[in-house]
Order: structure tokens, then C-alpha cells, then sequence
């Protein structure tokens, strides 16, 4: 993974009297060939204000410091531009609309996750169908390296979507320790390879399958995205407990909110 060099921040709620600002999110993946973002303006939780999301700004998109062109605008607040995204591409965003502060972000597209097998699947023998035990293992490469899990299906009467899967490895185990023995993911399977840096990632997930033809990926990705997401995920446990300590939502958005990142996958097909 290239060395990123986001400006990184946490933002706190800062009261209702603050400027409302800017909301980039882009999440660039490796081999595409085209860059999206998406543009709009915070809303205060004091009041009712709607989430603009603007579809006349300026956003500029640079690949290694070179400018590719001025992203279209696609409706809805998304824009797009195409231009080939490679690994170690240095992509960065600028973005300016009338009456808010202009913003940045930049992230480096990683590498796939590499040799990612499945080397055991078996059917675990519990009350219910369709219940599968997946030993997978990949190699990561020296330096710190940020990941997802990812278990789908893909049906024929639907759109692919993900399914729940769980695991006693610890390196799933969250900051602060919640879970005795297992933890149960949906779409939020993160870790960091604190646990095998260097090495050979080796562990095993269950999940149950219904009548679609199942994936599994492994995503790696840039640390802004990890850390972006971690505190997206944490915010909505807390969501509603009083008790919960505030959750401050990352950002590497200069001048505004949201998460500029980028990532590459690798995936198998258990059956």
C-alpha cells in the first residue's frame, strides 16, 4: 500500500450555530475505470433540515498530482469521471460549490489482498440447513494493512446482497473487547493485520446459504476507509444509548466531512 498523505481528523457535534460545510464521499476501487463521488451538505439534528445534495459544483479530480478533468455531474448529488484507476494511484478531490468552504481529500488505491484460497469447506452439522464452516487464509505484506470480510449472496430473483457470518478469531474482535467468544458480522467484518502482520492471514467463518450461489472477499483497503467505516459502525451501535460515550465520526476531508478512499478485492467461490 502507498503511503497515504490525507489531512486526518475527527469531528465532533459542534452545536447547531455552525456553518454547515461540505460532505465528500468517493470510495475508489482498483481496476475500475471511473472515479465517483458523491456531493452534499450537512444538516443540523436540531432542527429539520433537509440533506442538499448538489448537482452544479465544481469537482476536480487529480491522479498523481495531475489534473484527469472536471467530474460530470450524474444527478442526485453524485458525480463521475473516467479515468483508469491502477494500484499505487495517488488520487485526490477537490470540490467547490457557491456559499461553502471548499474541500479536499486524496487517498492511494492498494493492491488485492494476494493468494487468497479457501482451503476447507465443510457442512456443519447443526439444526439447521445450508450452514457452512469456510477455513481462508491470504498473505499480507509487510507494514500496516487494513481489510473487510465480505459474504454475499448472489440470487437469481434479487441483486447480490450480504449475509451474515461469524467467527471466534480474535483478530475480528473489536476495540473494546465486546464478545465472550463469537462475534457476528453482516457487511462490517473489519480488522487490521496488527494480529499477522507479515504473514499469513489464516481463519475460519460460518455462514448460512440459502438457494443463491454464495462469495466470499476479502477487501483491503486504505486506512481512511477502515477508519471511516469502524466509526460509521460504532456511531449506529451506540445510536440511542444514553450511557454510550459520544462517537466522533472520522473524516480525511479537508475543510468538510465524509471519506475519500480507496480499495481492491480479491473473492472465492466456496462451491
Amino acid at each position: 500500500m502507498g503511503v497515504l498523505h490525507s489531512c486526518e481528523k475527527e469531528i465532533p457535534y459542534l452545536g447547531d450555530d455552525v456553518d454547515k460545510q461540505l460532505v465528500l464521499v468517493s470510495y475508489i476501487e482498483a481496476g475500475d475505470s471511473k472515479v465517483r463521488c458523491s456531493l452534499s451538505s450537512t444538516a443540523s439534528i436540531l432542527n429539520d433540515d433537509d440533506i442538499v445534495y448538489f448537482t452544479n459544483a465544481n469537482v476536480q479530480i487529480k491522479k498523481n498530482g495531475i489534473v484527469v478533468g472536471d467530474a460530470v455531474s450524474m444527478g442526485d448529488g453524485w458525480y463521475e469521471l473516467e479515468v483508469d484507476v491502477l494500484v499505487g494511484d495517488v488520487f485526490s478531490i477537490e470540490a467547490s460549490q457557491n456559499g461553502y468552504e471548499s474541500v479536499a481529500a486524496i487517498t492511494t488505491v492498494p493492491a488485492p489482498p494476494s493468494n487468497f484460497e479457501l482451503t476447507e469447506l465443510e457442512i456443519v452439522d447443526d439444526e439447521f440447513s445450508g450452514a457452512y464452516r469456510a477455513s481462508l487464509s491470504f498473505d499480507d505484506p509487510s507494514g500496516a494493512d487494513y481489510y473487510q470480510l465480505l459474504v454475499y449472496e448472489d440470487s437469481p430473483f434479487s441483486s447480490p446482497y450480504p449475509i451474515g457470518f461469524s467467527s471466534t478469531n480474535p483478530i475480528f474482535q473489536d476495540d473494546d473487547g465486546f464478545g465472550e467468544s463469537e462475534w457476528y458480522y453482516n457487511n462490517d467484518g473489519f480488522f487490521s493485520d496488527e494480529l499477522f502482520e507479515g504473514d499469513r492471514a489464516e481463519f475460519e467463518i460460518e455462514y448460512y446459504s440459502g438457494s443463491g450461489d454464495v462469495k466470499i472477499q476479502v477487501i483491503r483497503c486504505s486506512r481512511e476507509f477502515y477508519l471511516y467505516q469502524k466509526s460509521v459502525i460504532k456511531y449506529q451501535q451506540t445510536s440511542g444509548d444514553f450511557f454510550a460515550q459520544p462517537v466522533q465520526i472520522f473524516t480525511n476531508v479537508e475543510s468538510g466531512l465524509g471519506v475519500v478512499g480507496a480499495y481492491a478485492f480479491s473473492e472465492v467461490d466456496p462451491m
